[in-house]
């Protein structure tokens, strides 16, 4: 078994329990639409991931490579639909990534030097999950699928002729993992919806999330 077995089949178990919670409490049978934008905050957690070759790019570099653990700062809009309890919706984040490191499969050519001179991600995914209202709020979890982008600026730099170029590299990996939050009702129509996000498969591993949110069809009172 993997070193990351243990960790899933963890996940997984706590997400079926969640489910099992959820499925027994009550929620009014009144469908909703939530849109929503915010900021996220996610530790990133790569392992090796292959930056894919522009097709003009030239072949001296060879395999390039991001790996190690960082930061993703950045933010995220997208819509949640629920009715009798379930949920269902999508989202897109966008941020910056700090502290990974480039990896080089074989030497760089004499006089050269190639780096990352920025990362950032890209991630489109898709929610469903159940929610519970209680004491005038309203828990979730939902599980998330989607695909992840990490995009890198590699900037190649000679010794005699200063930077020679710079092409951006990415690096494509599915995305699975659950959202345990709470909507908290601020003013009519408008919440508060505060999450932590967990990354089973993908670039990240623990994250946070802070949205404001328009409940199109509700008020205040959930």
């Amino acid at each position: 078994m993997s070193h990351a077995a243990p960790r899933v089949l963890f996940t997984l178990a706590v997400a079926l329990a969640g489910f099992g919670v959820a499925s027994v409490a009550s929620a009014e049978d009144v469908p909703g639409l939530v849109v929503e934008a915010g900021y996220l905050y996610k530790e990133a957690r790569v392992d090796h991931a292959k930056l894919h070759t522009p097709a003009t790019e030239p072949a001296i570099l060879g395999p390039l490579f991001l790996d190690g653990t960082g930061t993703m700062v950045g933010g995220s809009f997208g819509a949640v639909g629920y009715v009798d309890g379930m949920r269902f919706g999508f989202s897109e984040s966008f941020y910056g990534v700090s502290g990974l490191q480039l990896v080089k499969d074989q030497p760089t050519p004499t006089g050269y030097k190639v780096s990352a001179a920025k990362a950032w991600g890209l991630l489109i995914e898709g929610t469903f999950g159940r929610q519970m209202e209680v004491a005038g709020v309203r828990p979730y979890l939902d599980a998330r699928v989607g695909v992840a982008m990490l995009m890198a600026t590699i900037d190649v730099d000679s010794g005699q002729l200063g930077n020679v170029g710079s092409t951006n590299y990415t690096a494509y990996r599915f995305s699975v993992g659950p959202r345990f939050g709470v909507m908290i009702p601020i003013a009519d129509h408008f919440l508060l919806d505060a999450a932590c996000t967990y990354g089973i498969l993908g670039h990240e591993g623990v994250g946070l999330t802070m949205n404001l949110g328009w409940d199109i069809f509700r008020g205040k009172k959930f």
